[in-house]
């Protein structure tokens, strides 16, 4: 499970729950199929896009994100993997 909030994102899996501060968010990466948020510890999440139910708003919200914190967005939509 992956939610986001205006200042975090949570995250809970087998291995048990957290709680990110999306402050700590240095760069978003995106190619075609995938986001790549990567936070200043070193830790990134890899976020499909065929798991956003709403494409539209992630969006928005990830383009919101990167104005907020004055961070890097690398785009790359024709990458793929060789």
């Amino acid at each position: 499970m992956l939610e986001f909030s205006p200042d975090h994102v949570f995250t809970r899996d087998y291995m048990g729950e957290e709680k990110i501060n999306l402050s700590e968010a240095e760069e978003l990466a995106e190619i075609r199929d995938y986001y790549f948020l990567k936070f200043n510890s070193g830790a990134s999440l890899i976020i499909p896009k065929s798991a956003i139910s709403n494409p539209e708003e992630a969006s928005r919200f990830f383009s919101e994100l990167v104005a907020r914190l004055n961070i890097k967005h690398a785009v790359d939509l024709g990458w793929a993997w060789r």
